[in-house]
C-alpha cells in the first residue's frame, strides 16, 4: 500500500498489512519515511483495526494503493474482512469470503500530529521559508486551543509573541495564523526563524506558508 504523501516531494507513506496470530486478525498499520529507504512507525496500534462482531470488516481488513485528495479529506481504498484469516482453511464447504471495497476517510496530513492532553508547549528547529503568511492544520477540544509566536536568534519577536497571536480554536483546516489581527509574514521571508508552539487540549497536524 504504497503511497507519496500528498503535496510533498520529500514524504512517503506505507500501509502494510499486519496478521496477529492469537486473533487470526488482518490489521493495517501505518509506516512513513523521508526517503524512501528508512522507514518509521508512527504508532504501535493499528490505524485501521478489524470491526465489531457482525460487521463487514470483523476479521480485518486491507489497505489498497493511492489516496483520493478532496477539500475537506483525503480517502484511502481498503477492502474488509467478513472472516479471520485461516477461517476457511478448517471449515469443509466454508463459504467464500465477503468483502467490497470501502473508503477509509481522514482529515488532509492528518495521520499523525503533535497532542496536548492538557497543555503542552515545543520550538521548532531553525528554519527559512517563503511566502507571506503561515496556515495551519490543527483541532482543539472545548476550551482548548492553539497559539504560534514567532523567535529568531535574538528571542521573541515583538509583536509576533504568543501572547500577540489570536488563540486558533476548533477545527482550522489550513487556515492562517494571525498576530494583533495581521497574517502577514513577508518581512520574515528568507530569514531564519523558529515558531514557538503552544498548545492547550489540542493537536497540531500540520503548517505551511503560503502566498496570498
Amino acid at each position: 500500500g504504497y503511497v507519496q504523501w500528498p503535496g510533498a516531494t520529500d514524504a512517503h507513506l506505507l500501509f502494510p498489512s499486519f496478521y496477529c496470530r492469537a486473533t487470526d486478525l488482518i490489521e493495517t498499520h501505518l509506516v512513513a519515511s523521508r526517503d524512501g529507504r528508512k522507514w518509521l512507525r508512527l504508532q504501535r496500534g493499528p490505524i485501521l483495526a478489524g470491526g465489531e462482531a457482525g460487521a463487514m470488516n470483523e476479521g480485518g481488513i486491507y489497505a489498497g494503493q493511492g489516496i483520493a485528495e478532496l477539500k475537506d479529506r483525503w480517502l484511502l481504498p481498503v477492502t474488509p474482512q467478513t472472516k479471520t484469516h485461516n477461517w476457511g482453511l478448517f471449515l469443509k464447504g466454508a463459504p467464500r469470503n465477503q468483502g467490497g471495497i470501502w473508503l477509509a476517510a481522514i482529515r488532509p496530513d492528518g495521520f499523525t500530529s503533535l497532542c496536548a492532553e492538557d497543555r503542552g508547549e515545543c520550538w521548532t528547529f531553525p528554519f527559512v521559508f517563503s511566502g507571506n503568511k503561515l496556515l495551519v492544520n490543527t483541532w482543539a477540544r472545548f476550551g482548548g486551543n492553539i497559539r504560534i509566536g514567532l523567535e529568531d536568534r535574538d528571542g521573541a519577536v515583538a509583536g509576533f509573541q504568543i501572547e500577540d497571536c489570536a488563540p486558533l480554536e476548533g477545527d482550522c483546516l489550513w487556515k492562517p495564523v494571525t498576530w494583533r489581527g495581521g497574517s502577514d509574514l513577508a518581512p520574515f521571508a528568507g530569514r531564519q526563524i523558529i515558531l514557538h508552539i503552544q498548545l492547550i487540549r489540542a493537536r497540531l497536524h500540520a503548517f505551511r506558508f503560503a502566498n496570498d
